[in-house]
């Protein structure tokens, strides 16, 4: 690779400086070597014939600077901007400097000689760049808390029946389905009155319903420590953690720590539910199967009509039909057995005349048609932060959701379709993040709403 900082290398002026298709030769200009001079262009000083060449050099890189006045303009602009810069920081090596030499111009991020940005000294940024790097650095399943029976349905067995029922298994089911809005104990009070009346029918405690449902849904929680303030979760680069990075809050309780037999017990806890068991269960049943294929079926309807209308669609009228989308579909990035999804950030109030606001983040299925994708038995659950206070670093909670997709992304994880009876490997795609005004700076990093210099 040329060294380009040598203002006097032809051959680096050459590697940066594109040869436009039927141009003169660079070295054929008068202005040529006034170019490689320092880096800079003596306009003041030089002769009126020598404005030619430099035009020309102009229209070669496409700068629109062949106008003299607009050239000086330009000039003196980037003359203060540079003399603004921190010199000394500019001398300073650039980290991973010896993996330059293999990046190409056009370099994306998640090629093998990646470089992590710099910190940024603020700390809000930097924080959420470790998990970041995180998320980048070879994300596995294994790495969860997923137990093995989970992964293995995931990367190599994926479930291909749905769960036998019996009568009293469904009986259970509606009684704990109608109770969604009690407490535990107004289910165990209702179980309790039915065996009195029928001794002989075995109703399923608390317990054994919520697996039983879980088997069903796939809506597994995986549970992690949490400020007692909810300022942030211990997942990640800060699992490791025994107090809060905001308000010093120890992680556990301290009276059980300071007993004979010392217990770790977290003050709070959060749960996220993995999005690969539940999608694997939506596809177990032909009705479901049925529903996660309107995608496929549309994307081929878009295609046919984006080359009969020469890629101009007559009407847009879902996600699926935005340019973005079908864009990245005809360049392969998404396949017609990839897993769409929306991502969307939201708090709650649970009661009205109550501090009782919790946090919650849901997937929409992109997969499944409009009229009823929004509906609520069609959302999949993310992650529930409790409230009544807000989250001081929400990517921690979001960390344990969005390490399970990206693990998902790198293996793939396996699906029967009930409908086809095949057996597929899909990856999830985040087609979009959504959150309201109040929601977005957690997620952006942007100035709130309310902030006096708006991003």
């Amino acid at each position: 690779m040329p060294d380009i900082s040598d203002p006097g290398s032809t051959e680096a002026a050459e590697s940066v400086v594109p040869q436009a298709e039927g141009a003169t030769d660079l070295q054929d200009c008068d202005g040529y070597e006034s170019l490689l001079d320092g880096g800079q262009v003596q306009v003041d000083s030089e002769p009126q014939g020598s404005i030619a060449p430099r035009a020309e050099i102009a229209a070669m890189l496409g700068l629109g600077l062949e106008d003299p006045s607009v050239f000086r303009e330009v000039e003196s602009d980037v003359a203060r901007q540079f003399s603004a810069l921190d010199l000394e920081e500019l001398d300073a090596p650039l980290p991973h400097a010896a993996a330059l030499e293999d990046l190409s111009l056009h370099h994306n991020d998640e090629s093998p000689g990646y470089i992590p940005p710099r910190k940024t000294g603020i700390p809000t940024i930097d924080m959420s760049q470790i998990f970041v790097d995180r998320l980048r650095d070879n994300p596995s399943l294994e790495d969860s808390r997923l137990d093995s029976d989970t992964i293995n349905h995931l990367l190599w067995e994926p479930p291909t029946e749905l769960a036998k029922l019996s009568a009293d298994d469904r009986l259970s089911i509606k009684l704990f389905l109608a109770d969604t809005n009690g407490s535990e104990k107004i289910y165990k009070e209702t179980r309790k009155a039915v065996l009195e009346h029928h001794p002989n029918d075995p109703i399923l405690s608390h317990h054994s319903v919520k697996k039983k449902v879980a088997e069903l849904t796939g809506i597994y929680p995986l549970t992690y420590d949490m400020c007692p303030k909810s300022c942030m979760a211990y997942t990640g680069p800060w699992e490791g953690l025994d107090r809060c990075k905001f308000c010093s809050e120890p992680r556990y309780d301290q009276d059980l720590l300071a007993q004979a037999k010392p217990v770790k017990k977290a003050h709070r806890m959060s749960d996220t539910y993995p999005i690969g068991p539940q999608v694997q269960a939506r596809f177990r049943s032909p009705e479901g199967a049925q529903d996660m294929r309107h995608q496929q079926g549309e994307m081929g309807r878009i295609m046919r009509e984006l080359e009969e209308t020469e890629g101009e669609l007559d009407r847009i009228s879902d996600i699926i039909k935005g340019s973005d989308f079908w864009d990245a579909f005809q360049r392969g990035q998404i396949s017609e057995d990839d897993l769409c999804l929306v991502f969307s950030m939201d708090d709650a109030q649970l009661y009205e005349h109550k501090a009782s606001n919790v946090w919650i983040y849901i997937w929409i299925l992109v997969d499944v048609s409009p009229g009823k994708r929004y509906k609520k038995k069609f959302i999949l659950p993310g992650t529930i932060i409790p409230g009544p206070m807000k989250p001081k670093h929400a990517d921690s909670f979001l960390f344990p959701g969005f390490h399970h997709v990206a693990a998902l992304q790198c293996t793939g994880f396996w699906i029967w379709d009930a409908a086809r009876k095949v057996k597929y490997v899909s990856r999830p795609w985040i087609v979009l993040g959504e959150a309201d005004a109040v929601g977005a700076p957690d997620q952006t990093g942007y100035v709130a709403h309310h902030g006096k210099m708006g991003c």
